[in-house]
């Protein structure tokens, strides 16, 4: 039971990693550049826990997301400004999502039409803009 369950985390990841790869090595775009390259909060680690505080734009908004900010700072010290590093991390939590929206539906549907929920979750085109 857990092997062939594995089977389906592995199918889920390489068939979204590969239908998404594509989009690693695009430059920013729209709000990458106020959220990542204009922020000085994702430039310096310590000043991004005061993100806990404030919303994460610098002008005024409501757009509280303190952990994002967390994350990019620390995709910041690895990658620095390269979108690749970027683009691999939205990569990665879509194929976890995928993943535990299967671990979900498969307590509900059983694993082969959780499977082909999950997988056409995680490849439709509907959840480009995400990635």
């Amino acid at each position: 039971m857990e092997k062939r369950i594995s089977r389906y985390f592995v199918f889920l990841f390489v068939i979204s990693f590969l239908v998404y790869f594509n989009s690693t090595f695009n430059p920013f775009i729209w709000d990458d550049f106020s959220l990542i390259v204009e922020n000085p909060y994702v430039k310096n680690f310590k000043l991004s826990f005061s993100s806990f505080g404030k919303d994460i734009y610098l002008e005024v908004s409501n757009f509280y997301r303190p952990l994002q900010i967390i994350i990019y700072s620390i995709v910041y010290k690895l990658f620095k400004l390269n979108p690749v590093g970027y683009h691999f991390l939205n990569i990665f939590l879509h194929t976890g999502c995928a993943i535990l929206f299967f671990l979900l539906l498969k307590e509900v549907y059983g694993e082969r039409i959780s499977f082909l929920a999950s997988l056409l979750w995680a490849i439709h085109p509907v959840n480009t803009e995400a990635i």
